[in-house]
């Protein structure tokens, strides 16, 4: 085929040379104008700040400072400088890290919510109802295995950035027309339907690089306190299009955008506007929070796509970020981000690395030193291989240059020493199972541990920290989203629209008396209604001891009056208490001689069993289900009904033991 018919046939969308696409420049109000100016001057003074040349930054901007971390963290080896060098690391810091990492994912963060009402009164089932929502919303995202990238971050930068989001996931359902015959696969009989299926909203976390957000004040380390914060993120045309394609003024995104050069602090253009360089056909989009104004804004290509002064707490029901900060090492109360094991260690990695590049090139200028040659011939390096024969040659006129004795003594104290310093800096070897030089005792190995977990105190403090913020965040995201109808139906008996809410099964251990048991949340206002009074707790009473007779196990059911749980006015006091997942036999005996002093002091019937023997379990690296038989329960005695002064909100849910699905919670509650 000629060039000319081969070039005709190439599709027209692939045609780069093709110019973007015409747009018509906003024409914004004055207040407008005037609130555009204003938000981008705080966000260019957010971004010159945090790029000047810091000292918490060993005298480097963020941007630098950011990837020498990274490379640090991740044993970056560096292109070779020299021809005779070998590009070579030793990953002393990335396996110290990779100790560190271990040691956090072993942890359990389970958190203790405790609500309050406007009266500053507990709501106790609703502490216990959120924390098993929480659980379950975690569960569905799949949080353990994001949280191992989360936490990595956090110890590659000293300082993690992670988002509390809702995910609202649109899938395009393919159904297969009524009599399509696959038979043969013959394409132009082949057809189906085609229409776009909303799944349900879920509660999700992401993680946000360093470098895509930007603080109000690089000097203030709380997160709460900063005045304003916003996130730059750079997509493609297409992808801008998914998202924002339906809003009114995405027609007036720009596919190509011409920085100018006048912008300065007295005066911003609103056209052709962009933090940063960007290529064509992508989109730079900032989304710009303020929590002190209650105030959020989304800019695309400098363009702004919501009102202005849009409330933030429609975004973030909470009313902060929609992020939350984790730090490792603080650097200090007036700076806003923190140290790593990367950043303190990356100097002498860079030490330790070189040593071992010396050390190899010594050796191999021993095993194939320099050499003069006075034979008056050309010789090949060929010469000095084992078992190669060279015929007329004077070897006296073959003389080393130099003195060619290989590594000496001093040279591997010197890495020796390097890596000591980079164990201080870090992880003790014994900490992260290493030989330990000398004959060290057991006692002395504990000890060396114990030291270390001293060490990683700060580290744990800050994980600690951002877990229970994280939680913060996605209580008010669940309550804000899960409360929401997802379907209306038609209600034959009252020959209305009714609403339908989401109901959750959740795997929990029941306070009061410790065992485990699964809880059916149901968002029903009616259920609420017919179970809040004392003749109804007693019917669901009576449900509970049915259901347990044929099926043993615990059930119970937890009713919310969705519309009663989104105007909720509650304050959320959430803490944590770290627990181990596995740990090493010391830690047992320990804990066994700890449960039996408890037992002496106060008695076993004082002892939570169950949680007990889960933590035995635990320890003695063993499942806990298959561990310890699974004995049937009696049925618990009915909770008993609030009464009438408790707090409103606690009136608004009601509890009880339930069934399973044989027979169905809606064949019990008609009889």
């Amino acid at each position: 085929m000629p060039k000319e018919e081969i070039k005709a046939n190439i599709p027209t969308a692939f045609d780069r040379s093709q110019e973007p696409e015409a747009h018509e420049d906003v024409v914004y109000t004055d207040e407008e104008q005037s609130y555009l100016g204003f938000m981008r001057r705080r966000i260019m003074t957010a971004r010159d700040r945090r790029e000047d040349k810091l000292i918490e930054f060993d005298d480097q901007n963020y941007s630098t400072y950011y990837q020498t971390n990274l490379k640090a963290a991740n044993s970056y080896n560096p292109p070779r400088k020299n021809r005779e060098d070998a590009r070579i690391v030793t990953g002393t810091t990335q396996e110290k890290e990779t100790t560190l990492l271990s040691t956090l994912l072993n942890f359990n963060f389970e958190p203790n919510i405790r609500p309050y009402d406007e009266n500053d009164n507990e709501i106790y089932e609703l502490g216990e109802v959120m924390e098993d929502l929480v659980s379950k919303s975690r569960k569905m995202e799949k949080y353990d295995d994001r949280r191992r990238l989360y936490y990595k971050e956090l110890l590659d930068q000293g300082t993690c950035f992670i988002e509390e989001v809702k995910v609202e996931q649109i899938i395009y359902d393919k159904k297969m027309k009524e009599g399509t015959d696959l038979t043969g696969m013959r394409i132009d009989s082949i057809k189906w339907d085609t229409r776009l299926k909303k799944l349900y909203a879920n509660c999700e976390t992401r993680l946000l690089s360093g470098e895509s957000v930007y603080l109000g004040n690089i000097r203030e380390f709380f997160l709460d306190k900063q005045p304003f914060a916003f996130i730059r993120d750079v997509i493609h045309y297409d992808e801008a299009k998914m998202i924002y394609g339906e809003w009114e003024r995405f027609e007036n995104v720009p596919r190509k955008v011409v920085r100018f050069s006048t912008e300065t602090e007295e005066y911003v253009d609103y056209r052709n506007w962009s933090l940063l360089e960007i290529d064509d056909d992508y989109v730079e989009v900032i989304k710009y929070q303020d929590p002190l104004n209650n105030e959020y804004m989304i800019l695309l290509n400098g363009v702004m796509m919501m009102p202005i002064k849009f409330p933030l707490t429609s975004i973030s029901p909470s009313g902060k970020f929609t992020f939350a900060k984790g730090d490792a090492e603080p650097i200090s109360k007036f700076f806003a981000y923190s140290k790593s094991t990367p950043a303190k260690t990356k100097v002498d990695q860079q030490v330790l690395d070189e040593t071992i590049k010396m050390i190899l090139l010594k050796m191999k200028k021993s095993l194939f030193p320099p050499m003069a040659n006075n034979s008056g011939k050309i010789l090949s390096r060929k010469i000095f291989w084992p078992a190669v024969i060279t015929n007329d040659v004077d070897v006296a006129k073959l003389q080393e240059i130099g003195a060619n004795t290989g590594p000496t003594p001093a040279e591997f104290n010197t890495f020796q020493l390097m890596k000591q310093i980079v164990d201080e800096k870090s992880v003790d070897p014994s900490f992260s199972g290493d030989q330990v030089g000398g004959d060290p005792t057991a006692t002395e190995i504990v000890t060396r541990k114990q030291q270390q977990m001293l060490k990683l105190g700060q580290t744990v403090v800050g994980v600690i920290s951002l877990e229970t913020e994280l939680v913060r965040l996605r209580i008010h995201n669940i309550l804000a989203n899960w409360t929401l109808p997802i379907d209306e139906r038609v209600d034959e008996v009252r020959k209305e629209l009714v609403k339908y809410y989401r109901s959750f099964d959740v795997d929990t251990i029941f306070s009061d008396n410790g065992r485990k048991g699964r809880r059916i949340v149901m968002f029903d206002e009616e259920s609420v209604e017919r179970f809040g009074s004392p003749e109804g707790s007693q019917e669901l009473s009576e449900i509970q001891e049915k259901i347990k007779e044929k099926t043993g196990e615990d059930i119970r059911f937890t009713f919310l009056n969705p519309e009663a749980m989104q105007q909720l006015n509650a304050t959320f006091d959430v803490s944590m208490v770290p627990t181990e997942k596995s740990s090493s036999e010391l830690d047992r005996v320990l804990f066994e001689q700890s449960l039996r002093g408890a037992m002496e002091l106060f008695g076993p019937e004082e002892i939570n069993k169950e949680y007990a023997k889960q933590r035995y379990a635990v320890l003695s690296k063993e499942d806990p289900e298959k561990f310890f038989s699974q004995q049937t329960q009696q049925p618990q005695v009915a909770p008993e009904v609030q009464p009438q002064s408790q707090p409103r909100a606690a009136q608004q849910l009601t509890q009880a033991a339930g069934g399973v699905q044989q027979p169905s919670l809606n064949t019990l509650l008609s009889q």
